[in-house]
């Protein structure tokens, strides 16, 4: 499976890559909107990771970009904030067309179990 994963705080990417590509995932990283929108039209990928809050774009300007672009399919976007609860209600996601919010931090057991209800022929 093709991941992607943006966030402008190195530790963060760094610690999902290694959850990620450990189980043989394909990971792409970006530190910035732009760079996350340019990986997300090259490599396609399965599963998207955004920091709602990023440099040359935020979060939701790239959601909103890939979602705009028939040609890059549906792939499930994951926006991470640290912003509290209430940020991460059902109506601002489904507007945007984010999956859900995730907040930070993000147990890596959440993520594994995201990994899985996209995986084919798991869930």
């Amino acid at each position: 499976m093709k991941i992607l994963i943006a966030d402008d705080e190195a530790h963060i990417l760094n610690a999902i890559k290694f959850l990620f590509a450990k189980r043989g995932h394909d990971v792409y990283m970006a530190e910035d909107g732009e760079t996350a929108l340019h990986l997300a039209r090259t490599e396609q990928p399965d599963l998207i990771f955004l920091d709602i809050n990023m440099p040359r774009k935020s979060g939701l300007e790239v959601c909103e970009a890939i979602r705009a672009d028939a040609s890059l399919g549906e792939p499930p976007i994951y926006i991470l904030t640290g912003q509290d609860r209430s940020f991460a209600s059902e109506e601002n996601h489904t507007s945007s067309g984010v999956t859900a919010y995730l907040i930070k931090p993000i147990a890596p057991r959440a993520l594994l179990e995201i990994l899985a209800s996209h995986q084919p022929g798991v869930g």
